[in-house]
């Protein structure tokens, strides 16, 4: 990816500067889309021709692990809803991950994103990855010779595991849309990938929105800034598959939606997203000023 460049590149940090933003990360506001956020970090954590951070390229070398999203936390600012693909300073980013913790079958990285050009602070994430056998589909221990890469990193293991999303049980009453996943909703692994959920999300809340389903939203909930969201992936989806996507909202904070996404019966992810009150200011092209 051209936009990406790797600034600084060691076992425990990676920095790069995001120079510009390619127009698919925008949605049909023009504002940077929620799941473009994800996707951003995702990225972040793992940027392409990176060499040292977290040498997960040996993990893979033995062809019998590998590595899945678990658990994702995001907060956002304001200001990070003021990139627009029609001002360049204001997708000029940099973005540093470092390593939070390791866990027996798991490990964790924490993320930034700040503007380059004013300094300003636009997010933090966290994404916890877990080890998988590749033959049993189970999680499995992280070997222990990998494990003794870090020993020597200042500050090894020493930050507390990071809270748990909490997520509440699906109530009777709710609003949900049936989705087939595509081929172009899959990663390398051939499952979707984590970002095409949040986009699932977002059509849904949409629909919710539009059929009067919310207190308070009844627009497209893309005008809406989201301020937080926290995401527990709990399988995996496949190409054709029907996904059920549910929503609702919290009964005592309508600034939160809860989401559900369920493949055959079985719970594959659930989301709580936090939605500014107010919708974002539209940006418009400079030839219709």
């Amino acid at each position: 990816m051209a936009f990406y460049e790797i600034v600084h590149d060691s076992l425990a940090r990676v920095d790069i500067h995001v120079n510009g933003l390619p127009s698919q990360f925008f949605d049909r506001t023009n504002n940077l889309s929620v799941w473009s956020i994800v996707e951003l970090f995702l990225n972040a954590g793992s940027p392409p021709n990176v060499k040292e951070f977290t040498r997960r390229q040996d993990l893979y070398r033995t062809r019998q692990i590998m590595q899945f999203v678990v658990q994702i936390s995001c907060s956002v600012t304001p200001e990070i809803h003021l990139i627009s693909k029609y001002n360049k300073s204001t997708n000029r980013l940099v973005m540093s991950t470092d390593i939070h913790e390791f866990g027996t079958s798991s490990f964790s990285l924490k993320s930034s994103m700040s503007n380059r050009e004013t300094k300003e602070k636009l997010g933090d994430f966290f994404i916890k990855l877990v080890t998988v056998n590749m033959k049993t589909r189970k999680s499995c221990p992280l070997p222990k010779w990998y494990v003794e890469k870090f020993r020597d990193v200042p500050g090894f293991n020493t930050n507390p595991p990071y809270p748990k999303p909490k997520i509440p049980e699906m109530p009777e009453v709710i609003y949900h849309v049936t989705v087939t996943a595509r081929f172009s909703d899959m990663d390398g692994n051939n499952h979707v990938t984590t970002h095409r959920y949040m986009q699932f999300f977002t059509d849904c809340a949409t629909e919710a929105a539009n059929c009067g389903f919310y207190k308070h939203f009844t627009n497209d909930m893309c005008w809406y800034p989201v301020e937080t969201f926290d995401v527990t992936l709990l399988g995996e989806s496949k190409v054709g598959d029907k996904l059920r996507v549910c929503t609702w909202q919290d009964g005592a904070d309508i600034q939160r939606v809860y989401f559900n996404c369920f493949n055959d019966g079985k719970c594959v992810m659930k989301a709580s997203f936090v939605y500014g009150l107010n919708t974002i200011t539209p940006k418009i092209p400079p030839h219709y000023l």
